[in-house]
């Protein structure tokens, strides 16, 4: 049996507006795709995936910026489209007070 390597890879850009632009290589099954993301160690270095416990909902956080980007708002994904090989862009929000009760928080 011989082991296939599987190349993940993403242009991202992060705005000093606090824009973040996401363009995958390519598309990926939803296997791959969330097989990577939710790897902490892989996952962007300083850009964590989570999906909250507290509302169920998916998000992005920037640990170098504190910023969180919600990935799914009212039924709209945008982590589906990067997995269909589309570029996302998304504008972070403060990690305020708002956040304090998520998992990314809970860490610091």
């Amino acid at each position: 049996m011989t082991e296939e390597t599987i190349e993940l890879t993403f242009e991202i850009t992060k705005e000093e507006s606090g824009m973040l632009i996401i363009k995958p290589s390519r598309s990926f099954t939803e296997d791959e795709f969330y097989d990577f993301i939710q790897g902490d160690d892989l996952f962007f270095k300083d850009l964590y995936y989570y999906h909250s416990c507290v509302d169920m909902w998916q998000f992005i956080y920037d640990a170098n910026k504190n910023l969180v980007y919600i990935m799914d708002d009212y039924g709209y994904n945008l982590l589906s489209d990067l997995q269909k090989g589309k570029e996302i862009k998304v504008m972070g929000r403060e990690n305020n007070e708002d956040y304090q009760g998520y998992e990314w928080n809970e860490k610091q």
